[in-house]
């Protein structure tokens, strides 16, 4: 599915990831730990080619991709749901998931799955994203990634902010994604026990290199304080 082999990226002339390797394979999920600063979004933006690395290999499906544009990216199947959301405020619910469904080429109907997943966008679908709460713009932005049937969905503190009822609609619909969909995750996340929860496994990035990884099991307590404690 997913390696990623030795990259290095820059901000400029900022180094940021140094030498960093990981893979996902088919159906897995992984969970990307770190102090803030320690370049779990460069990793991301790095896959997505935002950011592309100066040094390294990112393939997909044995594809090299590390030097693909970010819309190419998408259409070989990697959906990416930011920090922030990013939905357009001034269109509705609705719009903001047919504009991801038109970008990957496909009829404009929400699947039906959009609602199993998250019933209350049912009743918002009509209202403009900006108005909406930090939950709701976090379940937006999620299935509007999932519409574009993604072999690999990237996902980027999706929990932040957001009160434990809305935390654990997400956990349930990521562990239903797991079980009906063919898709991978690779998961920026800082609750560990939303980790601990879900990830088959986990690495923990620490000034831009892999300091630590393992099976979710192997993610101990004392891990966390050697690793991630400030």
């Amino acid at each position: 599915m997913l390696r990623v082999g030795d990259i290095d990226t820059f901000y400029g002339t900022s180094h940021i990831l140094h030498g960093v390797s990981l893979d996902v394979a088919d159906g897995e999920l992984i969970s990307v730990l770190g102090r803030n600063g320690a370049g779990k979004t460069t990793l991301l933006r790095s896959i997505t080619g935002v950011n592309p690395p100066k040094a390294g290999r990112i393939e997909l499906d044995g594809t090299d991709i590390t030097a693909m544009a970010s819309h190419r990216r998408a259409q070989l199947g990697i959906s990416y749901v930011p920090q922030g959301r990013l939905l357009i405020p001034d269109i509705s619910v609705e719009e903001n998931i047919q504009v991801a469904l038109l970008g990957k080429g496909k009829s404009t109907k929400i699947p039906d799955f959009v609602f199993e997943y998250f019933p209350a966008l049912k009743s918002i679908a009509g209202r403009k994203a900006g108005v909406l709460s930090g939950g709701q713009q976090q379940q937006v932005a999620i299935v509007r990634a999932l519409v574009q049937d993604p072999k690999l969905l990237l996902l980027d503190e999706p929990t932040e902010g957001l009160q434990p009822s809305i935390v654990e609609d997400i956990l349930q619909m990521i562990k239903r994604v797991m079980r009906e969909r063919t898709c991978a995750i690779l998961l920026v996340e800082q609750r560990l026990e939303f980790v601990r929860d879900i990830a088959q496994r986990f690495a923990i990035l620490d000034t831009g290199r892999i300091i630590a990884k393992g099976s979710a099991g192997e993610l101990t307590d004392d891990v966390v304080k050697k690793h991630l404690q400030v």
